[in-house]
């Protein structure tokens, strides 16, 4: 009963994870407005810095309930060509120079350099993940690009003190926590993405190096494994000012089902855009974003929960912002 009651706090943390495998990396429903949080290759190509700043809460109602805090940053090594110029992912002109794409497509190259870095807090369990993405965009043809990211990154596990709530001068089970209580591991992913100025299709694949955290004689371990993740989109232009996106993403893992969301995005010129999104089996997305400045935009979306168990039940909300700053980067 005593073993039992040592390793009641950690199988707390697992039971969080190990219904779905999923649960290993942070969900976003923003990501509708920054693919960059789900494939590194996603860079949109302007000359400047953009900087996105998020925050997710899971069971609002609940005390302790989940919360992610995530910063991306990019920026290109080189001014883009106006031609190349980007926006949710997808290019903003159909007006590329084919004499120039004929004579060389490396004047049409672009290199991007990013930063990932996100903190979830699971109940007893944090996990802290940042991440160095380098993407390279080409033109394949006059109307078709391709970006390809590798991601490196280190990810740092942690037991929070609160689990020190047992038995006092419980030897063993101190010396679980002190060997146990925060693990650091290498990352590695990988990002690839096609596009034109009407439509987007990307793969990408996480948590490639399928480390394993918290193990010990009496009990199973995480063992992390690697996610696959498909996006594609495409837009239709109704009129000058209004365009639909209809946007398909598919989240794999092995062992447990595919996650799978339909989503249709409306945009509003460069200003405002509003999308709905379904989570099969699990959640209905409502997002708004408006644009504040030239340099500064803002969205808000909430997750109302589809499930019929009361247990599964999760609402979220989330906010991001979006800055583009120094601009101009190169001359």
């Amino acid at each position: 009963m005593s073993k039992l009651r040592h390793i009641l706090p950690i199988l707390l943390v697992l039971l969080c994870l190990k219904p779905s495998k999923a649960q290993q990396l942070a969900q976003y429903s923003q990501y509708l407005d920054n693919y960059y949080l789900v494939n590194s290759a996603a860079t949109n190509l302007q000359n400047n810095v953009q900087v996105n700043l998020g925050f997710r809460h899971f069971w609002t109602d609940f005390a302790g309930s989940p919360k992610t805090i995530y910063l991306s940053a990019y920026a290109p090594l080189t001014k883009p060509d106006a031609s190349q110029y980007m926006q949710s992912a997808m290019r903003l002109t159909d007006d590329l120079d084919t004499s120039r794409l004929k004579s060389t497509i490396a004047s049409l190259s672009n290199h991007v350099t990013g930063l990932i870095v996100t903190q979830d807090d699971i109940g007893l369990f944090r996990k802290t993940t940042s991440h160095f993405t380098y993407s390279f965009h080409m033109p394949l043809t006059k109307d078709i690009n391709i970006s390809v990211s590798p991601k490196l990154g280190w990810v740092h596990l942690s037991l929070n003190d609160d689990l020190r709530v047992l038995e006092d001068n419980d030897q063993p089970f101190q010396n679980f926590i002190n060997n146990h209580q925060q693990r650091g591991m290498l990352d590695l992913g990988f990002g690839l993405w096609l596009y034109s100025d009407d439509f987007f299709f990307g793969y990408s694949m996480e948590q490639l190096t399928k480390n394993s955290a918290f193990e010990a004689e009496d009990v199973d371990g995480i063992e992390f494994q690697p996610h696959h993740f498909i996006l594609a989109g495409y837009r239709y232009r109704l009129s000058p000012y209004l365009n639909i996106v209809p946007n398909l993403m598919i989240r794999h893992v092995k062992g447990v089902p595919a996650s799978i969301d339909y989503s249709l995005r409306a945009e509003y010129g460069r200003n405002l855009w509003a999308s709905v999104s379904y989570r099969r089996g699990n959640s209905l997305v409502m997002l708004l974003g408006i644009a504040i400045s030239s340099q500064m935009s803002f969205s808000y979306s909430f997750d109302h929960s589809t499930n019929i168990n009361q247990l599964n039940r999760v609402n979220a909300h989330e906010i991001s912002l979006r800055m583009n700053v120094l601009q101009n980067l190169h001359k």
